[in-house]
């Protein structure tokens, strides 16, 4: 049993299982429609109590990576508050001593599943490295100053795809233990391990996941919880345990087969469409994913304004510094400043041209004609009603350190710079 006190049996299991539901219908094909009702229509009551019960200005969450939104806090809220108040409801409803047995194993069970889960979606998207990719092309011309403290973390994991997979299998194994009982003990200690790195990076980089992440590791814990204090005795105590023996209420011959098949399908589904997507997103959006016409990062070394020469001075605002064409249909010019202006734009390899705008102001649209070379970029057209000729030269990563420098078994001197 995760805990024997009932009341906070009662609170533990209203509040994880409103956090964790609609999963698994979000997981299961033709039912994840329902699990998109129920999740909007809890994020119209989590509006609604935001604003008239908690007082807190809440409105629809943007379209967004994180997980720590206000709308978040607001369900965190409102999740414990239902927890509390159903928590003293189900004590005074329960006039008789009940077994909580077969409830603690399947709340057990359902905890165990949805973390794993998370782990293994977490770390196949680091195994194939979509989460933490390698720095682009617009990363080796920014200062390190200019680098936010997520931006930091997602550049050194990114930096090294062995590291990045290294840190996925930690949590893709953790994941696969968690779904058998022999070895959910030992899932539990290593997803622990894992997560409690995850929430230090978290916290002491400005991750916006700090709220989802701290929640799995208290997952971690509770699936662990049964077998912690033989462990404790075990570890601390110096003395022998007896084998500790897990409550199934399905144990008997008449279902323990339909279990182990209904188990590995799940298993085997979950993980390899996660697979598969993952894979397919490596063509679809990730390194392995078609490059635009014109991608490299130029470095000007001749720009014309209005016919004149314009020397590469730090303080020309109007002059270019570099010219990056990295994602589909966009385009980001540096000044000398390394002020950035990203465009919306598209190549017609045809015509040798290149039309783009500002993503604010889709009327103005611009066009340059352009040559290109396997190590040259040359360019010319207007600009915001001025003429503009450049003469680039690519550069790629290879010419910046982070990617001259190899692994080296042995160094004399620490190559740290």
């Amino acid at each position: 049993m995760i805990t024997k006190n009932k009341p906070l049996f009662r609170f533990l299991f209203l509040f994880f299982g409103l956090y964790m539901f609609p999963f698994p219908l979000n997981r299961i094909p033709f039912v994840t429609y329902v699990a998109q009702w129920y999740e909007k229509g809890m994020e119209k009551l989590a509006i609604f109590v935001g604003n008239n019960i908690f007082m807190m200005e809440t409105t629809a969450p943007p379209m967004s990576g994180s997980g720590d939104k206000h709308i978040d806090y607001v369900f965190i809220l409102m999740y414990f508050c239902i927890a509390v108040l159903g928590t003293l409801l189900w004590s005074l409803l329960e006039r008789k001593p009940r077994d909580y047995k077969k409830i603690n194993y399947w709340f057990w069970v359902w905890l165990r599943y949805f973390l794993a889960a998370m782990l293994i979606s977490y770390g196949l998207v680091k195994v194939f490295p979509l989460q933490m990719p390698q720095p682009g092309l617009t990363r080796m011309i920014t200062e390190y100053g200019s680098f936010s403290p997520m931006g930091t973390a997602w550049s050194f994991v990114g930096q090294s795809p062995g590291y990045s997979i290294f840190s996925g299998m930690a949590e893709l194994l953790a994941g696969v233990l968690l779904f058998h009982r022999r070895t959910v003990l030992l899932g539990g200690l290593m997803a622990m391990a894992v997560l409690s790195n995850v929430v230090a990076l978290n916290f002491f980089y400005d991750i916006p996941v700090k709220l989802f992440s701290s929640l799995l590791l208290l997952m971690a814990v509770l699936v662990a919880a049964p077998q912690a204090g033989k462990l404790f005795t075990l570890m601390f105590g110096n003395k022998s345990v007896a084998p500790y023996r897990i409550y199934d209420p399905l144990a008997t011959a008449k279902y323990r087969k339909a279990k182990e098949i209904g188990k590995w399908v799940v298993i085997v589904l979950f993980v390899g469409t996660s697979i598969y997507d993952n894979y397919a997103s490596l063509y679809s959006r990730g390194p392995l994913a078609p490059k635009p016409p014109l991608y490299g990062l130029y470095e000007i070394e001749h720009f014309k304004l209005n016919g004149e020469e314009r020397p590469p001075l730090l303080d020309d605002t109007e002059r270019w510094r570099y010219v990056v064409f990295e994602f589909p249909e966009s385009m980001q010019v540096f000044s000398m400043n390394k002020e950035r202006k990203w465009m919306s734009a598209k190549v017609d390899t045809l015509e040798q041209k290149v039309r783009f705008h500002n993503y604010n102001d889709t009327l103005n649209v611009h066009e340059f004609n352009y040559e290109k070379t396997d190590s040259t970029l040359i360019m010319q057209g207007e600009f915001d009603g001025d003429t503009i000729y450049f003469n680039a030269k690519r550069l790629t990563k290879k010419d910046f350190p982070l990617y001259q420098r190899p692994f080296n078994w042995v160094q004399e001197y620490p190559y740290n710079r």
